[in-house]
């Protein structure tokens, strides 16, 4: 198919649908490659979705048609795998008993001072022969004693510097290790930000090859990025088994400590939400950083997935539709069939019924929510944004969901009830939390991250 835009006021879509379509190797119809029109402004500063709009100098004529291939996924960054494995730290030696260098020159000092009594007479000689005895006998002693305690000060710093050498060569070790899970770090950053970049960078890709690069048979369709966070490492650290922490040398364990603590988790990295896993995503807390972060999600969906693939729907009240208004730019977000007088119809609705009547039996006539099903262009993936919208009692918007299709809900006020294949997030500026039920049914929250967002389209000035 082939999408044309025009102008009316200031921007007017429509589209023309040629012939059928050539036959595929599979004979499902369909063309390998889906078309759109895409022509991205001169000015930087315009929102992605912004630069899908065609420009042009006059106001009253505007046509382009440009066709968009999809050619074969092209292949990211490998994430890192497998097991770093650490030494242990050195032990402490064993303390030698200092009283063993005693008992061993304690004899020969015996020795050596019964031969000098031997050889020199008491009384003889005057007052020198009867001191020279005690003079003797006085220097043996403090020989004795100066033997027996350079072998104790001998056998002390021989451990100290063993033990030494074992620090310095361990914690030598634990540089060269940091150098090596920096890189894992390094790469692991690199293959995260591939499948889930930055909000803000997404407008970057609409002409590049990564443009719906995701089909229904990837494992990562429909894997959304919502926010960064702290992750654990993807290469585990395995410290090897080692003795009791208190025969370990203290200064080496704490630092095998301090470097598991301190790598084992990366921070900022992307926090991914599988939105095939939940029929129900009920978003709490600042209605407005919610309302930036489902722009953000919104904008990720339509940059990686085909709107044959997938759809984006909103039901939105009046007063809220400014927020959303937008949306209807996106060629996701158009019937795929139906028609009005300013083109395909927009699937944005005030109300269930409507939507359900916008959006027609394909919606309607899915049974129940599987987490199991895999969506395709028969029944692609849906993403329904309730904002404000009327949603009657037992609607199955919010109980029972559909198969292939995920609701958001903004803004909710009531309390998560943990019914399966539903999440409940707490979204602050700078928080995003995930609530869960205790033993006693009470919410609990655990920390995520913090959440993403993308600002609403400004006005454009048009060139002169």
């Amino acid at each position: 198919m082939t999408f044309r835009k025009t102008l009316a006021r200031r921007y007017l879509c429509s589209f023309e649908r040629p012939g059928p379509a050539p036959e595929t190797e599979s004979g499902s119809g369909v063309p390998p490659f889906e078309p759109v029109g895409i022509t991205p402004g001169r000015s930087a500063r315009r929102p992605w979705f912004e630069n899908l709009l065609t420009r042009g100098k006059r106001r009253d004529t505007l046509i382009s048609t440009i066709l968009v291939r999809r050619p074969a996924r092209r292949p990211g960054p490998e994430p890192p795998e497998g097991e770093l494995s650490l030494q242990e730290p050195p032990v402490l030696p064993e303390q030698e008993n200092s009283i063993s260098g005693v008992f061993m020159y304690l004899p020969m000092a015996l020795s050596s001072l019964a031969m000098v009594m031997m050889f020199i007479r008491p009384g003889g000689g005057g007052a020198l022969g009867t001191a020279m005895p005690f003079i003797a006998g006085g220097m043996m002693l403090v020989g004795a004693v100066a033997m027996v305690g350079g072998q104790i000060l001998r056998v002390r710093i021989e451990r100290s510097r063993r033990l030494s050498g074992d620090r310095r060569d361990y914690l030598r070790y634990l540089g060269q290790m940091r150098g090596r899970v920096r890189e894992v770090v390094v790469a692991q950053r690199e293959a995260r930000a591939w499948n889930g970049p930055d909000p803000d960078a997404l407008w970057s890709l609409v002409r590049t090859s990564r443009l719906w690069e995701r089909r229904g048979a990837h494992d990562d369709f429909a894997e959304i990025r919502i926010g960064v966070g702290e992750q654990p490492l993807q290469t585990r650290i395995a410290p090897l088994s080692t003795k009791p922490v208190e025969d370990l040398e203290p200064l080496c364990a704490h630092a095998l400590r301090r470097f598991i603590n301190a790598y084992g988790t990366v921070a900022d990295l992307p926090v991914s939400l599988y939105l095939r896993g939940f029929a129900h995503l009920g978003l709490r807390g600042e209605t407005e950083t919610i309302r930036a972060m489902v722009r953000a999600l919104v904008g990720q969906v339509t940059v990686f997935h085909a709107p044959d693939e997938l759809r984006v729907v909103a039901c939105v009240n009046d007063e809220r539709m400014a927020d959303w208004e937008w949306m209807k730019w996106l060629p996701h977000c158009m019937h795929p069939a139906e028609r009005d007088g300013a083109g395909p119809v927009r699937l944005i609705a005030s109300d269930a019924i409507e939507l359900e009547r916008l959006v027609g039996p394909e919606l309607a006539d899915r049974p129940p929510f599987d987490p199991q099903a895999v969506p395709g262009r028969d029944e692609p993936f849906t993403v329904i944004i309730v904002d404000g919208g009327s949603v009657p009692q037992g609607s199955r918007l919010l109980s029972g969901g559909f198969r292939n299709a995920i609701v958001i809900e903004v803004g909710i006020e009531r309390m998560w009830d943990g019914a399966p294949h539903t999440l409940s997030l707490r979204v602050e500026k700078d928080s995003m939390e995930m609530c869960e039920l205790d033993r006693s049914g009470r919410e609990s929250f655990s920390h995520l991250g913090r959440p993403d967002s993308l600002d609403l389209p400004g006005p454009a000035p048009w060139p002169a």
